[in-house]
C-alpha cells in the first residue's frame, strides 16, 4: 500500500468506513501480504524502503538500519506489523504491554486536525498475545522496543519482562508526573527495579507530549536510578491517549528541554508529531537521536518513513561529501557499462530506423527466408510497408529504451543509487531473454544475436561493477504540499502506463510466438492468413519482426515501471524529462509509421494514443514535485 495507491485510492475509501474497521482492514492486508510466501519481497518491490547503509545508528546494544521507528498506538492488536516492519524502519515500539489483554473502546479520528484518540489509555492485547506476534516475525526485522503498562505492578513488570526479553532489545517505561511525592518516589523505584530485571538491555523513561513541566525533574532521578535515555511519545490523559500532528509543537519543546537535561551519551527519541519529513528533521536538529512516527503512517501515508530516511540520508551525504571516492578508476564502477548499453540501443535505434525506412529489410533477412524484397512484394503491395511498420515501431522502442538506460545510468547510477541499477539490469536480462522468443519458427538473425552477445557482455560488466559513491540524486523532500499530492496521482499514472506497455509486449510477443497476425493487420494487407502461410519462410520473418518488437516493449515498459516505482523524489527532475523523452520519442514514431504508411485503423492505433495521454496526463501531474528543486 504505497502512497501512490495509498493517497489516490485506499485513503478515500477507508476513511468513509468507521475508524477500527478501516485501520484492521488495512493493516490486516498489509499483514497477511507480509506472511505470504515471497510477501516482504513484494512489499519491498513496490516500494524499495529498505534504509541505505550509511543510515545506520545504534540504539542501546543493537544496531539498526534507520534513525526512523514506528511508534505505538497505530496497530494496538499487532495486525499488520509483519508487513509495517517492511517500511523502512529501524525500530519500533509496541505497548503499552500488560499482562492481561485491555479491550480497545474506542478509537476516534479527526481528520481536521489530524489527530487520533484511543480509550483506554492501557489499552493492550496482552503480554501473550504480543509475545506470538514477535515470535512468528521473520528475520532481519527492526528491534524492539517494549514498553510497559503505567501502572504495572512489580509482578506484572517481572512477568512482562521475562516473556518478552527474548524479544526486546530496550524496555520503556512512561513517567506519570503530577501525582504527587510518593507516586513520584515510586516511579524511580520502579526505573530502578526494570532495570536490575532486565537482564542488560536498556531502560528508557516515556515522557508524554503533554507531560507537566516538573516531569523533567522526575526523568533527571529516573536517569540517576539507571534509566540511559528517554522517549518523547503521545499526550497521556486519564481516559485516553492522543496522537497527530497538533502535538507536534510540544514534542519539539519536550525534546528541546530533554536534550539540554539529559547526560551527552544519553539516547533520546522523538516519537509526536510527524506528519512531514521536515518534521522529523527539525526534532533531530533540536538533539533527537531517533525519531519515531505513529498518526503520520495513517494521515500522511506508509511512505513517510522512507521519505524520512531520504531527508535524513541527503542530510548525512551533504556533511559527508569529502569522503573519498576510492579507486582512481571509473571504468571500474558500474555507470559506465549501464551507459554504455543505453547508448548502444538509442544507436542500434537510428540505424534499425534508418533500414526500415529505406529498404526495410537486410540481406541476411533474404538469405534466412529465402524471399528476396521483390518477391516479398509481388506478395503483397502492401506487406513491404506493413513490415517497415513493424521494424520502425521497434526501433522507436529501442530509442525510448536506449534513452530510459542512459538517463538511469548518469543520473542515478553513477550516485551511486542502487534502485536505478536494478531499473536498467533487471530489464535488460527479460530483453536478453526475449531474442530466444522467435526462434521457435526457425529464424535466427545473425545481427541481432551479434549485438544481443555484445550487449550482454557490457551487461556482465554492469553487474559485477563497483557501485559508484552514494550522492543524493533530487532534492530534500520536507513538507507534504500539493504537488506532492498532486505527484501521487502522476506516479499512480506512470505505473499504470509501464504495466500496461509491459504488457503490451508480452501479448505481442505471444501472438509473434503463435497466430503473428491478427485480424487488423489481414484487413491491411487484403489477404487471409492461409495467403501469407503458403509463401515459404514468410511468416518465420514477420513472426520474427513481431517477437522482437514485443521483447523491446517488454523492457521498455519494465524499465518505466521500476523507475516510477521507486525514482520519484522531489526533485528529480531528471527522472520526469527522462520518462517523458523516451516515452513520447517510442509513441511518436510509432504512430507516425502508422500513418506513413495507411495503416490507421483506429482500434489498433488507439492503445499507442491511449498511452500516449496517459503518459502526458502524469507528467503534469507530477511536473510540479519531480522538477521542484526546492
Amino acid at each position: 500500500m504505497p502512497d501512490w495507491t495509498y493517497r489516490t485510492v485506499f485513503r478515500p475509501a477507508l476513511f468513509r468506513l468507521p475508524t477500527t474497521v478501516g485501520r484492521d482492514l488495512a493493516l490486516a492486508a498489509i499483514g497477511t501480504v507480509a506472511r505470504l510466501p515471497w510477501g516482504r519481497r513484494v512489499i519491498e518491490f513496490m516500494g524499495h524502503m529498505r534504509p541505505a547503509r550509511p543510515l545506520r545508528r545504534r540504539l542501546g546494544a543493537v544496531e539498526i538500519d534507520a534513525p526512523v521507528g514506528l511508534a505505538p498506538g497505530i496497530d494496538p492488536r499487532l495486525l499488520g506489523l509483519p508487513g509495517l516492519c517492511r517500511f523502512g524502519f529501524g525500530f519500533v515500539e509496541i505497548g503499552p504491554v500488560s499482562v492481561g489483554p485491555v479491550p480497545e473502546r474506542r478509537t476516534v479520528r479527526d481528520d481536521a486536525t489530524e489527530t487520533i484518540g484511543i480509550a483506554p489509555p492501557d489499552a493492550s492485547p496482552g503480554h501473550a498475545a504480543v509475545e506470538a506476534a514477535l515470535g512468528r516475525m521473520k528475520t532481519p526485522r527492526p528491534a524492539v522496543i517494549v514498553r510497559l503498562a503505567a501502572d504495572g505492578t512489580a509482578a506484572d513488570d517481572q512477568t512482562v519482562i521475562d516473556t518478552l526479553a527474548a524479544q526486546a532489545a530496550v524496555f520503556s517505561i512512561p513517567m506519570p508526573a503530577g501525582r504527587g511525592a510518593d507516586a513520584d518516589a515510586a516511579c524511580v523505584a520502579r526505573v530502578r527495579r526494570v532495570v536490575e530485571r532486565a537482564g542488560g538491555r536498556p531502560v528508557f523513561v516515556v515522557v508524554p507530549a503533554n507531560a507537566a513541566p516538573e516531569t523533567i525533574g522526575l526523568v533527571t532521578a529516573a536517569q540517576h536510578a539507571g534509566a540511559v535515555g528517554a522517549i518523547v511519545g503521545r499526550a497521556e490523559f486519564t481516559d485516553r491517549v492522543e496522537m497527530g500532528a497538533t502535538w507536534l509543537d510540544a514534542a519539539e519543546s519536550w525534546t528541546r528541554r530533554l536534550r539540554e537535561t539529559l547526560d551527552a551519551e544519553a539516547c533520546l527519541i522523538a516519537a509526536a508529531g510527524i506528519h512531514a519529513p521536515g518534521d522529523a528533521e527539525r526534532l533531530m536538529g533540536l538533539g533527537a537521536d531517533l525519531v519515531a512516527i505513529d498518526s503520520g503512517l495513517v494521515f500522511t501515508g506508509p511512505g513517510l518513513a522512507k521519505r524520512c530516511n531520504e531527508l535524513a540520508l541527503a542530510l548525512t551525504l551533504a556533511a559527508d561529501a569529502a569522503v573519498a571516492a576510492g579507486d582512481d578508476s571509473a571504468m571500474r564502477e558500474k555507470w559506465p557499462w549501464a551507459l554504455v548499453i543505453g547508448a548502444s540501443m538509442f544507436i542500434g535505434g537510428l540505424m534499425a530506423l534508418a533500414i526500415a525506412c529505406t529498404r526495410v529489410i537486410m540481406p541476411y533477412d533474404e538469405a534466412m527466408s529465402g524471399l528476396t524484397r521483390a518477391a516479398i512484394g509481388a506478395v503483397s503491395p502492401r506487406l513491404l510497408p506493413f513490415m517497415a511498420h513493424d521494424r520502425v515501431s521497434l526501433a522507436g522502442a529501442m530509442l525510448g529504451v536506449g534513452i530510459l538506460f542512459a538517463g538511469l545510468a548518469w543520473f542515478a547510477v553513477r550516485r551511486g543509487q542502487h534502485w536505478a541499477e536494478q531499473a536498467i539490469i533487471v530489464p535488460a536480462l527479460v530483453g536478453f531473454f526475449s531474442f530466444f522468443s522467435f526462434l521457435g519458427f526457425g529464424y535466427f538473425d545473425p545481427l541481432h544475436a551479434f549485438v544481443t552477445a555484445i550487449l550482454f557482455q557490457f551487461m556482465l560488466l554492469a553487474i559485477v561493477g563497483r557501485p559508484s559513491r552514494l550522492q543524493s540524486c533530487a532534492a530534500a523532500d520536507r513538507v507534504n504540499d500539493a504537488a506532492w499530492l498532486r505527484a501521487q496521482w502522476g506516479q499512480l499514472g506512470f505505473i499504470v502506463h509501464g504495466a500496461v506497455v509491459l504488457l503490451a509486449g508480452v501479448v505481442i510477443s505471444i501472438i509473434g510466438m503463435t497466430a503473428v497476425f491478427v485480424r487488423e493487420d489481414l484487413t491491411f494487407l487484403q489477404l487471409c492468413a492461409a495467403d501469407l502461410a503458403a509463401v515459404p519462410g514468410l511468416v518465420p520473418l514477420v513472426a520474427h519482426d513481431r517477437g522482437t518488437f514485443g521483447g523491446m516493449l517488454m523492457v521498455a515498459g519494465l524499465t518505466m515501471l521500476l523507475a516510477a516505482l521507486w525514482g520519484f523524489r522531489r526533485g528529480a527532475g531528471w527522472l520526469w524529462w527522462t520518462l517523458v523523452i523516451a516515452g513520447t520519442v517510442g509513441y511518436a514514431v510509432a504512430i507516425a509509421v502508422h500513418h506513413a504508411v495507411g495503416y490507421v485503423d483506429g482500434w489498433h492505433l488507439a492503445p499507442a494514443y491511449g498511452g500516449l495521454a496517459l503518459l502526458w496526463s502524469a507528467a503534469a501531474a507530477s511536473r510540479g514535485f519531480l522538477c521542484d528543486e526546492e
